[in-house]
């Protein structure tokens, strides 16, 4: 039942105004403002007081788009709704981290009122605590934030946040290392770090892995799109140590790849642990490499991008087993040695089937 006084054609021909709905005996409004559809129920029967809802409704609105009655949006109403809307990743618990150590610069503000200066005050004090790298990403959650808050309309604009310089994590085990730093770590501590130095997965992709993903008949991962942290899709090829990996870990767990050896039916999340530090301690003082003592298993993944690189393998192919959307990301995964880079610039001198190469090139030749 339409009421024809309402009845005005909007999108796709539907009706305006005032309607009610099939199986319900309760007015209805369905109205357009800026551009978006607004449908909400009247909570009444009687027609008089429908349209008065209507028309309250329909003044509320046009005060809001001309003149200054906006309502006060504050920060904990743009973090609710925020965290609400977004869909789980596997920075959950560091967006979360950054939220609260927002809170007290931020708490109770109207939204509209955070400027850049105050903004700049929270990352600045971010940045004593952490390197640039960290506190840019605090940067960018509170900034997505912000960002949100204007799609809503809530905010007109978003404010200027501060960017650090980052500095190279230039870490990357060599195969002595690696074979030491294994051997000194437990049993399933040792599978996961080496199905990582063969696979380059991320740490999330790992500790999460699930039998479904791995497609033996094929010899490859398929990581789905949500699992990722750039929600594109991964298939990652396995080499023969990554097979064997997973063929000792087949019965431990019906969903798990790699379970928790004290929590059934859980993965193991938390790799970083006492025998993690202790293994990492005992490589640096036998390889006499201080820069081991902070060793995280996110190295491991910048250890196989290098490791690939020194084997020759080209750009393109190891972006896309890497996952990364272009080759500036992967290049800060990717740490090379002196002598590693001496032996490829020997390169030119060797001899080409479309170039003929003397043993060595004078590019100076002195002066007579």
């Amino acid at each position: 039942m339409v009421d024809r006084k309402y009845k005005i054609e909007g999108k796709k021909g539907r009706y305006m105004g005032l309607h009610k709905r099939k199986g319900s005996d309760n007015w209805h409004i369905r109205i357009s403002h800026n551009g978006r559809e607004i449908r909400k129920t009247t909570g009444t029967v009687d027609k008089k007081k429908a349209q008065r809802v209507h028309d309250e409704l329909k003044a509320k609105l046009w005060n809001l788009k001309y003149t200054d009655e906006s309502p006060e949006y504050k920060w904990e109403d743009a973090v609710v709704r925020y965290l609400e809307n977004k869909e789980k990743q596997v920075t959950d618990h560091e967006l979360k981290y950054n939220i609260e150590f927002a809170a007290p610069f931020f708490r109770g503000c109207n939204i509209r009122d955070i400027d850049s200066d105050l903004v700049h005050k929270v990352i600045q004090e971010r940045r004593k605590r952490v390197k640039g790298a960290t506190a840019n990403k605090a940067a960018t959650h509170l900034r997505r934030i912000f960002t949100a808050a204007k799609r809503w309309g809530w905010i007109d604009g978003v404010p200027n946040f501060p960017r650090y310089e980052e500095e190279p994590r230039e870490l990357a085990l060599t195969k002595k290392e690696a074979i030491i730093f294994i051997n000194a770590l437990p049993d399933y501590l040792k599978n996961m770090t080496s199905f990582c130095l063969s696979t380059g997965l991320r740490r999330h992709n790992i500790t999460h892995l699930k039998w479904t993903s791995y497609k033996e008949d094929q010899r490859e991962l398929h990581i789905e799109s949500r699992e990722t942290k750039n929600k594109i899709a991964l298939v990652i090829p396995l080499v023969g140590s990554a097979i064997k990996i997973l063929h000792k870990q087949k019965g431990k767990d019906p969903v798990w790849v790699f379970p928790s050896p004290k929590k059934n039916g859980y993965p193991l999340t938390t790799l970083v642990n006492d025998s993690w530090k202790k293994a990492r301690n005992e490589v640096a003082v036998i390889t006499k490499n201080k820069k081991l003592h902070k060793l995280k298993f996110h190295d491991m993944r910048h250890t196989w991008a290098t490791w690939h690189v020194q084997a020759g393998t080209d750009p393109i192919s190891l972006m896309r087993m890497g996952g990364w959307t272009g080759t500036k990301s992967m290049n800060k995964y990717v740490n090379l040695q002196s002598d590693h880079l001496h032996k490829m610039a020997r390169n030119i001198e060797k001899p080409h089937k479309n170039r003929t190469v003397p043993e060595t090139i004078d590019f100076i030749k002195d002066d007579d």
